[in-house]
């Protein structure tokens, strides 16, 4: 049997790619970004969350959040503060769900509000609020 891998101090672990195609507009005091993304039946995310009656993991909704904020604005962040994740309906294959986010400047960084809904239907899924900084190479 072989050992589990050990990430050397500073390594990371990539994360899976969670959204897709994102529009941004830059504004005044930040940007506004929406991104949508399809839930599949094979998606890599729901595999084992939970067998049977799958659903798409809370978490990566979170990660969305913050690879929408990356790819609309091109600027190297790292969360430093999730605020705020409320979780208000299940996410499933066959689902479509946006990401409507609205980056605010701060003084260190960006407040990064997010709303996500199910696009069939409007269905508010989730509510997040992150902070972020500059990554430092």
């Amino acid at each position: 049997m072989t050992a589990p891998a050990v990430l050397a101090a500073g390594d990371r672990a990539a994360p899976l790619r969670v959204v897709g195609p994102v529009s941004a507009v830059e504004t005044e005091s930040g940007w506004w970004i929406t991104a949508r993304v399809p839930i599949t039946a094979d998606d890599p995310h729901t595999a084992a969350h939970f067998p049977g009656a799958p659903v798409f993991p809370g978490v990566f909704l979170i990660e969305g959040v913050g690879q929408a904020v990356a790819g609309g604005t091109g600027l190297p962040t790292r969360t430093t503060a999730v605020e705020r994740a409320r979780f208000t309906a299940p996410v499933v294959p066959g689902d479509v769900v946006r990401f409507d986010v609205v980056v605010t400047t701060t003084g260190s960084g960006w407040a990064v509000r997010a709303d996500v809904v199910r696009e069939a239907d409007g269905t508010p899924v989730a509510q997040v609020r992150l902070r972020l900084e500059a990554e430092v190479a």
